[in-house]
């Protein structure tokens, strides 16, 4: 039986992968800005705003689905959360 992603995503998450989505949040509002504001910064930084932009969505995103060791094993056994 697997564990069906919305019930992953609206799961608790652990306090280390909540500290992961603050982080990608801050490095895609980083990109954000740089992908922004062009005119003011070097070239070279509008590249990395995009980089930063996907990573950080992606970071924040991804660590979303992690869950707490005690609630994957009551899924498996048939019991609702």
């Amino acid at each position: 039986m697997s564990f069906p992603a919305v019930q992953r995503f609206f799961s608790k998450t652990p306090a280390f992968f909540q500290y992961v989505q603050s982080i990608g949040g801050v490095c895609a509002a980083i990109g954000a800005y740089f992908v922004k504001y062009p005119d003011t910064l070097p070239q070279q930084y509008n590249a990395v705003g995009g980089y930063l932009i996907a990573v950080g969505a992606i970071a924040a995103f991804v660590s979303q689905f992690a869950i707490q060791n005690n609630v994957y094993p009551n899924i498996l056994l048939g019991n609702k959360i």
